[in-house]
Parts: structure tokens; sequence; C-alpha cells
């Protein structure tokens, strides 16, 4: 039987679960600890270790990734924290996987779309600065691990002209005048009759500060002021989607794309915080995407936005502070067993988010507790190979995973399986911080060092 075959989504895999748990109810309790030995047996022998993290280490180590993905259209790189290095390096081992050896071709990135567009211009052409496109990152991304990652690009972009990869942001909480400037500029273009009436919404709705500001400044505004900035952003978007185009017309596939994110800005601050819309929205967007370029798509985020969960509850000091469907729940309602999921995780160690942050080793209660005893330092486990009745009902139960721990270390995430999650499960035991990052100013072909 296929590896493709055999995935089922999260909705067959539910309905097996729940038949499953009551099987398991009675024979193991509630939840599994290491003392399990059969779910720790079954990790060491069915789990492959992987050699390095050297992102520019050769891929052999990394060959049994490929059932998984050959047959996905969108494959999720989650991590469970930001900024932790060995993850991240994991990661781009992963996505060279992707684009060299199964054709992929877009990255799409937990970012902003205006933001994306500038990135792609530097992995494509070298103009701009990285340094300062990093800093303009969410402080998530603002180290070394992703420079090297925008730096690999650039060199597979140098090396492969006709057939570069693109860079896209798929999220739009920082919306820049770009968007705005490119939705004027196709409709004097394409329906100048509406330039006068989409030029009153557009002066309304551009940004009255620098974005960052203009966000917090809209965002603390009371529910009367922010009702006409949502107004105008809804005309504008209706506007531009009912003019007269054709069947795969682009560029008005891209210019309602535009004014989508500028009424996705405007409808997120009204509301944050709304993880839930986030999440739907980012995986619209994402969907877009794929459909507007055609591309294979690799979607590199948290685990928390990568994962087919339905439901994530976010819990700090014992209480549900937020809840949302993963974008990874939407990709497999539409995409099915093209979307794949691979979940990036660790023991314990440290990683870097605008400070370091030190953290203990997973808690007994958390899905990753269980790969503590695995002899290589990291490891994939494929969760669609063979598993005893014992391990079906670890997969099957409900999960949980580390948190914020800027919320506090014990905060956690659950809401679904580690079944329903991933398809496949990359860990390490140990991982420390990334660096800030470091891209010299003005000098955006340097090199990457290894």
């Amino acid at each position: 039987m296929s590896y493709r075959f055999a995935r089922a989504s999260w909705r067959a895999v539910a309905v097996l679960g729940a038949a499953l748990l009551l099987v398991c109810a009675a024979t193991t309790p509630g939840h599994a600890t290491r003392s399990d030995r059969r779910i720790v047996h079954w990790i060491e022998r069915t789990a492959t270790p992987i050699d390095t993290v050297d992102p520019g280490a050769g891929l052999d180590d990394l060959a049994h990734l490929s059932p998984a993905v050959a047959n996905a259209s969108v494959v999720g790189l989650g991590e469970q924290v930001h900024g932790a290095k060995e993850l991240l390096q994991l990661k781009l081992r992963t996505l060279r996987l992707l684009v060299e050896e199964h054709g992929f071709r877009s990255v799409a990135w937990e970012d902003d779309w205006t933001l994306g567009l500038e990135v792609d211009r530097w992995i494509k052409t070298g103009e701009g600065d990285l340094g300062s496109l990093i800093r303009e990152m969410s402080t998530a991304h603002r180290n070394r691990e992703v420079e090297g990652t925008l730096r690999w690009l650039r060199d597979y972009n140098r090396a492969h002209p006709a057939d570069p990869v693109t860079f896209v942001g798929v999220e739009y909480w920082t919306t820049r005048e770009s968007a705005y400037d490119a939705v004027k500029a196709y409709i004097a273009e394409r329906a100048p009759d509406h330039l006068a009436e989409a030029g009153v919404h557009l002066a309304f709705l551009r940004p009255r500060a620098e974005i960052n500001e203009w966000k917090t400044e809209y965002g603390l505004m009371d529910a009367d002021d922010k009702a006409p900035f949502l107004r105008h952003a809804r005309q504008l978007r209706r506007l531009v989607r009912d003019l007269p185009h054709g069947a795969g017309d682009r560029d008005h596939s891209l210019a309602a794309h535009h004014a989508r994110q500028i009424l996705n800005f405007y409808e997120h601050y009204a509301v944050w915080p709304n993880h839930a819309y986030r999440d739907e929205h980012a995986a619209q967007n994402l969907r877009w995407w794929q459909r507007h370029s055609g591309d294979k798509v690799a979607y590199w985020a948290a685990n928390a936005h990568t994962a087919r969960a339905p439901e994530i509850d976010f819990y700090v000091d014992g209480q549900v502070a937020a809840s949302w469907a993963g974008v990874g729940s939407f990709m497999d309602t539409w995409y099915g067993p093209e979307y794949v999921s691979i979940g990036f995780t660790f023991g314990h160690g440290s990683y870097y988010d605008a400070r370091v942050w030190n953290l203990p080793p997973a808690a007994e209660t958390w899905f990753e507790h269980m790969f503590a005893e695995a002899s290589a330092e990291q490891l994939s486990l494929d969760l669609a190979a063979r598993a005893p009745r014992a391990v079906q009902c670890w997969l099957n139960a409900p999960a949980r995973t580390r948190g914020l721990p800027e919320y506090g270390l014990a905060s956690h995430m659950q809401g679904g399986t580690v079944a329903q999650w991933f398809d496949v499960v990359v860990y390490r035991h140990a991982v420390t911080a990334a660096a800030p990052a470091a891209a010299p100013v003005g000098t955006p072909e340097t090199p990457q060092t290894r």
C-alpha cells in the first residue's frame, strides 16, 4: 500500500480514533507515560535517524521523507517554537529536499504579504537590502538561520534563473503602501472610470503613520471610529473584485488579492485578538497563491498553524486563553491527501525571539515526552507506519504540546491528536537559541557562511 493511499484526512482519522479510544480506554492509562515501553520501543524501531543538521550537507539522510511528500501540492513545515537554531536548520534541509528533488517552487511564509513581495524581489534579483528586510520581519524570524534560509533561496535562484523559487507572505498584519499603490495602478490601467471612486477609498484607508505605529493606533480606536475604515475597505474590496475580467485573468486576481489584504488588515485589528480570523484568512491566502501560481508550495510557519488541528486550545494558568482552527485544517479540507503536515519539535533547550528563552524538558503530559529515550539526536517518525494497538491509542488520544513560554513554562496547547496534527514528526532532543540576524547592510550578495 502506498504512503499516500494509507494517509487519511483528520476527519477519517477522528472517526477511527473515536472507535479506537473505546478499546484503548479499557486497556491503557488515560495519559500514556514513558513507563509504557511499547510506545518508546515503537518510536525507537520505527523512527529514522537524521545524520546532521548542517544546512549545506547532502540530502541522502532525508531520502526517507520523499514518499511522504511525493504527491503533495502543499507541505506544512512547522516548528514548535520560533528561533530554535537546530529546528530551523532541519527545516532548511527539508525545504532543500522539496525544492531540489520534488519541484516545489514557492515558499509561503508566516509573515506579511507586502513584505513578502520585497523579500521575493531580493531572492530573485538581489535588489534591496537583506538586513533591512529581516529587521522588518516579525521578531520571531529575525535570526541568522532565517537569514541563511533567505540566502540559500537567493543562491538557488541565481543558479536557476529560468526556474526560480518564489517567496510569498500569507499574513496581512503590516499591509504596506505597496498594496494601495498596486490597486490604484490596476484600476488606472484597466478601469479608469472607477478611479475616482477607488481613490476616495484608498485615500481614507492609507496608513496615516509608519505601518507598525498605524496598526497600534487603529487597533486602539473604539468600534465607532473603526467603522468607517471597515466600510471603505469592504467597498474597495467589492469594487476591485467585481471589475469586468475574463476567466484566468491573473492581473485581476493579483489586484483583488491586494484589496483583500487591505480588508484583512482592517478586519483583523478591528477584533484583535482573534486567532481564528488570522488562521482562516492566512489559509485563504495560501490557497489563493497555490492556485494563482500553480506551484507546489512549502508553507513555513509554527506547528500551531501548519498542524491539521480542527481546534487548538491555548492554555495559560490552566485556562483557555485562545482557540482557533489551524491553517493546516483548512488545507486538509481543501487538498485532502495533497496536504502533508511535517511537525518539527524538540525535548528541551533554548530559543531566540527578541530575547533568549530557556526551556525545561517536555512535561510528561506532552507528546514529545515519549521521544526522550530515543537514541538518535535527531530523527523523523512517519506516523503512517504500522503500529501496535498501544501506539495507535497514544497517537489517537487527545494530545498536548508546549505552549508559549512567555506565558509561563507550563503553558500548553491541545486540541486533536498527534495523528491528526502531523503526517511526519521531526524531533531533536536539545535545541539552542538562534543568534540574532547579522545580515550586513548594503551587501545583500555576501556569500552565506556555513
